[in-house]
């Protein structure tokens, strides 16, 4: 048996791997390979997933050619969420995968939420949730509005994690935490939620929970199969990386997305913000924004720079005051909820 953990983090701007000591938790190796977004017009923004699978491979045989293959036990993967791959029957994707920041679906959305009572919302999620351009059903109504004959084709919708489960072991499921503005504080999707969209709920893949095992994965020719963990999305398990694990904890992430989240089991919570349903002793209330490391991105590309140049420049810039960036380029999530929002400089 082997003695280290496979770690896979299927993020927005780039795939990251590790092998990792299992009572150490160190890393024995690590690997990062960007990832291409295609933008175009009304907000589009979409991923091809055979790149994510490719940077898989590449970072199997990363591993391979150091000889660390054999001492994995175990693997786990996470992954960006509010991201969807409508799938055939056989797990194949019938169009590039749409992106959480992709604004083709606030239409669609508005008119989903228009259609849910005030006190709904508190019944199904135990918070004043609303239906934005990256929910589930959005994408599902935009694709069922816009291309009737891949819907029609789609037997399941996917998230990225949910995709790279699939090739790996077989198994199309996921896992209810993944699903925060589909499924309730009991973990389940509510029926009245579902029967917004005919032939929603039948599209979604089941739900598991996110320490079960998905199925088993065998790395390479002659090792035997390890388990594979059913996992949850990037930014719960970034929550507990970053060491919440009690009642008032808070942790800030900055990725391509910042989030801001507390673990309170107080209260409805405030508007703008997602509540996560309670899981392994935590309620967490959360704001992703809609960019964070994709704004310094954006402006390090204009400028001709790496991130890494920006970082500089901006560590050695004089403290005085100077003018104020709105990172609004594609809308904004938490508090605003407004895909119209745009930035500015002030």
């Amino acid at each position: 048996m082997g003695d280290a953990i496979l770690a896979i983090d299927l993020g927005t701007s780039a795939l990251k791997a590790a092998v990792i000591g299992a009572a150490d938790g160190r890393p024995r190796a690590r690997f990062a390979r960007a990832l291409a977004t295609r933008r175009g017009p009304g907000g589009l923004a979409e991923q091809d997933p055979a790149d994510w699978l490719a940077a898989i491979d590449a970072a199997l045989a990363a591993f391979a050619a150091q000889g660390l293959l054999p001492a994995v036990a175990a693997v786990g993967v996470t992954g960006q969420v509010n991201t969807h791959l409508f799938c055939d029957a056989a797990g194949r994707a019938l169009a590039p995968a749409i992106l959480w920041q992709d604004l083709r679906c606030a239409a669609d959305a508005a008119a989903l939420d228009a259609r849910i009572a005030p006190e709904n919302r508190l019944a199904w999620w135990g918070a004043p949730i609303a239906i934005d351009a990256s929910h589930v059903l959005a994408r599902m109504a935009f694709l069922a509005r816009t291309r009737p004959e891949l819907w029609a084709a789609t037997a399941a919708v996917l998230l990225p994690r949910d995709f790279v489960l699939r090739r790996l072991t077989g198994a199309a499921v996921t896992d209810a935490l993944s699903h925060v503005g589909l499924v309730g504080p009991d973990l389940a999707p509510p029926p009245g939620l579902l029967a917004l969209l005919p032939g929603a709920a039948e599209r979604l893949p089941p739900f598991r929970p996110m320490t079960a095992v998905a199925g088993g994965w065998r790395l390479a020719p002659g090792l035997p199969e390890v388990p594979v963990a059913v996992g949850t999305m990037d930014a719960w398990a970034g929550f507990l990386g970053a060491g919440m694990g009690a009642e008032g904890d808070a942790v800030w992430l900055s990725g391509t997305s910042e989030v801001l989240a507390m673990a309170s089991a107080a209260g409805p919570g405030a508007p703008g913000i997602l509540i996560f349903p309670p899981a392994l002793g935590l309620r967490v209330h959360a704001g992703p924004t809609q960019a964070g490391g994709a704004a310094a991105e954006w402006f390090a590309a204009v400028l001709g720079l790496q991130p890494a140049a920006l970082a500089e420049l901006a560590a050695t810039a004089p403290a005085a005051a100077g003018p104020m960036f709105l990172p609004h380029l594609s809308g904004e999530r938490a508090p605003l909820w407004d895909p119209a929002a745009r930035g500015a400089f002030l």
